[in-house]
């Protein structure tokens, strides 16, 4: 007797599918295929788009995993499997073809094997907006929180961000609403002269990087026309052309900064020779979860965020006015800075001290330090003198 082989297919999935298509385009170690093109423009990193996502492990049918739901662009990360749908327009519908661990086989002893071949369709069912467009091809993406102009993007001075819940231009000034676990909603403000500066700059930096150096310094005029407050163009420009008034600007205004950059980045490294001499009494250590530390100078106070959302920082307030004046990350590279410097622990009036909130007192600075789940940040503020 013969064996009878019933095989059912889904629509539009064929057992060819489960391998890349003819014709798929491949990135990186997946593959897709449009199966059919969608319409309008591509969403915004703030936009919301309902979709349906399916995946298939291995066999035809039924799909091991079925979502239709809604998101943001800005909530996907880059190793996320509907990382396709920043790129989709509406109605359109794409194959994706890679390996990966199926979770199905998991539990909490681990994993009983390793990554297996998977399809993915994924379709875009609507967007709805929640962005005013920025001029020309601009726009705003998270994961850094960045400006991107076509292949140009640049790094926005933020804080954590989880997603762009809307983006919002008011007169001259760009509105980012984002929601940042465990902090809640904020809104980040950029000038619109800010965003065209660092991207001027970021053309710049491209420019070092490929040797071209007349190239560069153009680049970095410009930046430094649009937005001469641009620390990072400045510095960027004193080390290729070595401008010793650019030197001179930074070191008087943002000496903390300069020290951290000048020793990170790697294009800004022949100002190190120029640097003034470590300042003695310099010593961090290990940073408590709350301290509070002092330079000889006393223009500035250094107030650790540890544990951060965004890794261990030191936060730079302006002694005087306890104004933010930037943040300096807590690696090898940061320390030496600090030190290099002079910071260290200061002997701070500690004015509470409880499970999720500390409060100090260094001259007429109030400092506060609060910890939500395994997370904590600070603030510092000017007491009203009597």
């Amino acid at each position: 007797m013969k064996a009878l082989l019933l095989v059912v297919l889904l629509p539009g999935l064929a057992l060819a599918d489960l391998r890349p298509r003819k014709g798929a385009t491949k990135r990186g170690d997946v593959s897709y295929w449009v199966e059919r093109r969608g319409t309008g423009e591509v969403p915004y990193a703030s936009d919301e788009i309902k979709y349906r996502f399916d995946v298939y492990w291995n066999h035809v049918a039924p799909a091991e995993h079925t979502e239709q739901d809604t998101l943001r662009p800005s909530q996907l990360f880059p190793s996320d499997w509907r990382g396709d749908l920043r790129e989709m327009r509406v109605g359109e519908r794409r194959y994706v073809w890679g390996r990966t661990q199926n979770g199905n086989r998991c539990d909490h002893f681990g994993c009983s094997d390793g990554p297996e071949p998977y399809t993915a369709v994924l379709e875009v069912l609507s967007v709805t907006p929640h962005h005013d467009a920025l001029p020309g091809r601009m726009r705003i993406a998270a994961h850094p929180l960045r400006v991107v102009d076509g292949d140009v993007e640049a790094p926005l001075p933020s804080g954590p961000v989880q997603h762009i819940e809307q983006i919002k231009i008011v007169g001259d000034v760009v509105e980012v609403h984002v929601k940042s676990a465990p902090y809640g909603m904020r809104v980040e403000t950029f000038p619109l002269v800010e965003l065209r500066a660092r991207l001027a700059h970021a053309r710049g930096v491209r420019a070092i990087r490929a040797l071209d150096l007349d190239g560069a310094t153009e680049h970095l005029d410009q930046a430094l026309s649009i937005d001469p407050d641009l620390d990072e163009a400045r510095a960027h420009r004193a080390a290729i052309a070595g401008t010793t008034d650019d030197l001179a600007l930074l070191a008087k205004k943002s000496p903390v900064w300069l020290a951290w950059f000048a020793r990170t980045d790697p294009f800004a490294k022949p100002l190190t020779k120029q640097l003034p001499a470590a300042l003695p009494g310099g010593k961090l250590g290990t940073p408590d979860q709350f301290a509070v530390y002092v330079e000889p100078t006393n223009r500035w106070i250094g107030v650790p965020v540890v544990p951060g959302y965004n890794g261990e920082t030191m936060r730079i307030f302006d002694r005087a006015t306890g104004a933010l004046v930037t943040n300096i990350p807590l690696d090898k590279r940061g320390i030496r800075a600090l030190v290099t410097l002079g910071f260290r622990d200061a002997a701070a009036t500690l004015l509470r001290n409880e499970k999720d909130l500390q409060t100090a007192r260094i001259d007429a600075l109030a400092i506060a330090r609060w910890r939500r789940d395994s997370y904590s940040d600070v603030s510092v503020t000017r007491l009203p003198t009597l």
